[in-house]
């Protein structure tokens, strides 16, 4: 019991540790402290109903990630979780990113639909990080569509959530829901 005991608080620790510095930040943001500062990718986003699972698979753990106008921004955001030692965050700068573009080539394979930005609605003042986090990763209907796609050297995932990486790594099982960890903790 001390062990189980345990080894929950060091969970809810770490978890409170990110969710209390993308908190902060998005505090900094609001009142004006820190500027340039958007939001988190999962509250400036729409996902189209039915694609939830396939989304929240291929983006991750990027959705809560914190998007930024550039990377001055994203620098102070930085130095501020090192001075206040609040953990760590993943950060999108909207300007300064490469030119990145959606992968326009789609695999030959029927049953592979198109890129998971495609899934998504947003303002386009965010289109460089919807397609840096999506942009390169198929919708596919079925495992056997998306692992044709990994095999032939694209990021394909399914419409239940089951990520295949080019080359032949695969992120699969059981989908549970993302937990609000702001609610817990």
């Amino acid at each position: 019991a001390v062990v189980e005991f345990a080894t929950q608080r060091e969970i809810a620790e770490k978890i409170a540790l990110e969710e209390k510095a993308l908190r902060n930040i998005e505090e900094l943001g609001e009142i004006g402290a820190i500027s340039g500062v958007h939001g988190r990718l999962r509250n400036l986003v729409k996902v189209d109903r039915g694609y939830e699972r396939a989304i929240e698979a291929a983006a991750a753990g990027w959705l809560d990630s914190i998007v930024v106008q550039n990377f001055d921004t994203a620098f102070t955001c930085t130095e501020t979780l090192k001075r206040l030692k609040l953990g760590r965050i993943k950060i999108i700068p909207l300007q300064g990113l490469p030119n990145m573009k959606t992968v326009t080539i789609t695999p030959k394979i029927e049953e592979v639909g198109g890129t998971a930005s495609a899934y998504v609605k947003y303002s386009e003042q965010y289109a460089p990080a919807v397609v840096f986090v999506f942009g390169d990763t198929f919708i596919a209907r079925h495992d056997k569509a998306a692992l044709a796609a990994s095999r032939d050297g694209y990021r394909a995932v399914t419409v239940n959530g089951d990520l295949y990486e080019p080359g032949g790594g695969i992120e699969c099982g059981y989908y549970r829901a993302p937990i609000d960890f702001s609610s817990i903790i």
